[in-house]
């Protein structure tokens, strides 16, 4: 029993021991962007690698903590001071080339002091990597650091060794002159000592410049010679800065009253066919043009303008005159995105508010000398507050969007004045389903079918919805005005 307690000790004790020498591997690991990676694609597998053993500082923080010290270049020596105040302890900094008809991605893991401490070398058919090769290349790239946290720590635990040494030689017995001996000799070794340590950075300086001077005429093609830049981060489909969407649309519109059964004088609305029409949208979100994945890269601006063209309204007693037509949206507003997660194709949502105009308004003027037109104009201004559920499906690629927005009705133009129908409790909600597909991580091909109805509650206040007959009874009681619209846009993204 003695000895089964014993052996439990001792396993227990050594368990202990190996899990504390594996929590010792991890680190803070600032990930640069990917030098020749457009698409960002390696960098989020390096964060990936990264941020499932080490604490992640992304390119991102990078970017921000060089700006604010005023370190424009990537040269070791900049490295090195952007590292110490990230208080990162490895840099991973990598470049992808072509070479003899592949690609080469070049890993280099940079010390704190900005040297490179160990080179993983990855030879690639193509730019990009399929999951198998991502999951290869993490595999290395979390070896290899590990490997340079553990020489960073031997290295550090024969320093702490050497200066134990030296205090005990230094609180050692014997007489004075003895002792004034000894601290000349350790003074002479210390100073050998920084001599040799000096020597072996300016090696090592020289070692990494030569490095990076390499790296420089590998970037020469994308980028020119001369003092190297390094591009902006791989940006997220999900994540962009800035978004113009331009295109084709058509829309129709549709207008229907409720009135008592057999009531020969009913309004009979308006049916339309679709027409064609354009849209035009902005996006903009100012901070995530320098800082996609901050909070403050999720605020932002949007604008949306459709037209109907060619549209024309013809009335029942005179179908020979075409009447020009205005059927318009103008929608401006805020909002705030937040993307879930770190990886690309995890779902987002955007929750906003809006100031909208929709309007359907018909050019009367050929009408003065004939029957007018029953059709009564609306005009709704409205407030919108709205949310957005952007749904990648399987890859960032290609993403499903659902929006629903509430309105709350300003006016509604004159559909409710006292000629036409009069007051009303007046409800309305829209809605859209939009398809995002990446042509390239810049262009999308953007489809969208949205939906917006206001329904009306009449008074019994308008001459219209009550003296249709010539009999003061209420005769019309309500509406309802249903937009329909589909689009197929090209959208361009920064």
């Amino acid at each position: 029993m003695v000895w089964s307690m014993r052996r439990l000790t001792m396993l227990a004790t050594l368990g202990l021991l190996a899990a504390g020498a594996g929590a010792a591997q991890a680190g803070v690991v600032v990930v640069m962007s990917v030098g020749g990676d457009d698409s960002g694609e390696l960098e989020r597998m390096l964060d990936d690698a990264v941020g499932d053993r080490h604490e992640l500082r992304t390119s991102d923080d990078y970017t921000r903590e060089a700006k604010k010290r005023g370190l424009g270049s990537s040269d070791p020596r900049d490295i090195a001071d952007v590292a110490r105040s990230l208080d990162a302890d490895v840099v991973v900094d990598a470049v992808i080339r072509r070479d003899d008809g592949e690609y080469l991605l070049k890993i280099k893991l940079r010390a704190r002091d900005g040297r490179v401490a160990k080179t993983v070398l990855v030879r690639m058919k193509a730019r990009k990597l399929g999951p198998a090769g991502k999951r290869e290349v993490a595999r290395e790239v979390q070896d290899a650091i590990e490997r340079v946290l553990r020489d960073r720590r031997d290295r550090d635990d024969d320093r702490d060794d050497r200066d134990r040494d030296r205090s005990d030689d230094r609180g050692g017995g014997g007489d004075r002159d003895d002792r004034d001996d000894r601290g000349d000799r350790d003074r002479d070794d210390d100073d050998d000592d920084d001599d040799d340590r000096v020597a072996r950075r300016d090696d090592d300086r020289d070692d990494a410049d030569r490095d990076d001077r390499d790296d420089d005429d590998d970037r020469d093609d994308d980028r020119g010679r001369g003092r190297r830049r390094r591009p902006a981060p791989g940006r997220e489909i999900r994540r962009p800065g800035l978004v113009v969407e331009t295109g084709a649309m058509a829309l129709s519109r549709t207008l229907s009253f409720s009135s008592q059964a057999g009531f020969e004088q009913a309004p009979k609305g308006y049916k339309g066919a679709f027409v064609p029409a354009g849209r035009v949208g902005v996006e903009l979100y100012p901070f995530a043009i320098g800082s996609p994945r901050s909070v403050a890269g999720g605020l932002g601006v949007y604008a949306v303008y459709e037209r109907a063209f060619l549209l024309t309204t013809r009335s029942d007693q005179t179908p020979d005159v075409k009447l020009t037509t205005e059927q318009s949206h103008l929608e401006v507003g805020a909002r705030f995105r937040y993307a879930f997660g770190a990886r690309p194709n995890l779902p987002s949502i955007i929750v906003g508010v809006g100031y909208s105009r929709r309007a359907f308004m018909v050019d009367r003027t050929p009408l003065v000398d004939r029957p007018p037109l029953d059709l009564p104009d609306v005009d709704y201004r409205t407030i919108e507050p709205g949310l957005t559920l952007r749904i990648p499906l399987g890859t960032d690629r290609l993403a499903l969007a659902l929006s629903g927005q509430g309105m709350l009705v300003q006016s509604t133009g004159a559909i409710q004045t006292v000629a036409e129908y009069g007051a009303a409790k007046v409800t309305g909600v829209a809605g859209n389903v939009t398809i995002d597909a990446a042509i390239t991580p810049r262009v999308l091909l953007r489809l969208r079918a949205e939906v917006t109805q206001m329904g009306f509650d009449f008074l019994g206040k308008g001459e219209m919805s009550n003296n249709r007959d010539n009999d003061p009874d209420q005769d019309v009681g309500g509406a309802l005005d249903r937009w329909l619209g589909a689009a197929a846009n090209l959208a361009v993204s920064y």
